[in-house]
């Protein structure tokens, strides 16, 4: 019995997955769920093409910034001062500039929901860092992270 039951589920099986390669185009062949890879570019009404805008604002203060050598580059670690508790999900993002030698970041954050709790300073720092490669430091003579009402730089 055991083994009519198992034939049963074989053919029925491979009856419907052979089904499934006759129709090449349709959504219910496995083959097809991830294999339409395509590239998109949006184009601004001038013809450039349009970057992403990161909406998170910046850390009101950079309080510290420290670079650290690693193994095969740099770490850039920094602290903000947000000017209330519960800011969250703090990164450098990296900007361009037209200084050459010059490796710039802002230090962006994520608010909280209004009326949070001002505090103390302590508790209102951020840490982030981020690893530069060696390779991206090379002609690097300076780097600054941003804030709003700051920017800390360092040279070499």
């Amino acid at each position: 019995m055991r083994r009519i039951i198992k034939s049963a589920v074989f053919v029925t099986t491979t009856v419907s997955l052979t089904a499934c390669g006759s129709i090449r185009e349709s959504r219910v062949n496995p083959m097809n769920w991830f294999n339409y890879e395509r590239q998109e570019e949006r184009l601004t009404p001038e013809g450039a093409l349009e970057t992403a805008k990161d909406i998170r604002p910046l850390v009101s203060q950079v309080a510290d910034m420290r670079i650290e050598r690693a193994p095969g580059g740099a770490i850039v670690r920094v602290t903000g001062l947000p000017q209330a508790q519960g800011f969250h999900t703090a990164e450098l993002i990296e900007v361009e500039t037209d200084t050459r030698g010059l490796l710039a970041f802002e230090l962006r954050v994520v608010p909280p929901r209004p009326g949070a709790p001002v505090g103390s300073a302590p508790s209102r720092e951020i840490t982030v860092g981020t690893f530069v490669s060696d390779i991206a430091l090379q002609g690097i003579t300076a780097i600054e992270v941003r804030g709003q009402n700051n920017v800390r730089r360092t040279r070499r």
